[in-house]
């Protein structure tokens, strides 16, 4: 696992979409920054859209990171950075001087809790020139799974920015890439 280290990482000036997203990309050095997630990671519901009657491209695909320890700690350093960059620089982002505990408050992390499992959501593009990347265990291109919770990942992610909606805000998770590995099941008889 490689140490994320946060200190050349640069929130731009934040940006509004033609549907009105705000948004502020992240950079390293001005770089896009990825990292791998983890390896033989589970998804309990696969990827999904918010609206289930409407079919997206982009979809939320989480991850159970529960015995990662490592990538647990690493994940809400990044957070923390989040909360101290935003706070140094609110009148930038938030267009206004926000508290401490008002960014802690407003603040959504990666890294959420549900009793004992521990998840990382992300966001995936299914199509478009950002279609997140498959590969086989002989790093063979291949297609998206159709049936998601089958198999287990290897999972490499990027942060391209930050997202303000309101006064809710936090970093996007993209999966960029993944290894995706059948999990075979032994015969109960």
């Amino acid at each position: 696992m490689t140490q994320i280290k946060t200190t050349k990482w640069h929130l731009a000036e934040v940006t509004i979409s033609s549907k009105g997203q705000k948004t502020s990309q992240l950079t390293n050095d001005h770089k896009i920054i990825t990292f791998n997630l983890g390896s033989n990671l589970k998804t309990r519901f696969g990827a999904s859209s918010f609206d289930k009657n409407v079919e997206t491209s982009r979809k939320s695909l989480d991850f159970d990171i529960t015995n990662d320890k490592q990538i647990i700690s690493m994940l809400k350093e990044i957070d923390e950075w989040a909360l101290k960059y935003v706070h140094a620089n609110s009148t930038r982002l938030m267009k206004k001087v926000t508290s401490k505990d008002v960014i802690r408050e407003n603040y959504k992390p990666l890294v959420s809790q549900y009793g004992d499992t521990v998840r990382v959501k992300t966001k995936i593009n299914t199509s478009g020139h950002r279609v997140c990347q498959c590969w086989d265990d002989e790093k063979n291109k291949s297609e998206l799974p159709e049936d998601w919770l089958s198999n287990s990942y290897d999972v490499q992610v990027s942060i391209p920015q930050l997202w303000i909606m309101g006064s809710s805000f936090g970093l996007t998770m993209e999966t960029t890439n993944l290894l995706v590995r059948p999990i075979l099941n032994d015969c109960p008889f």
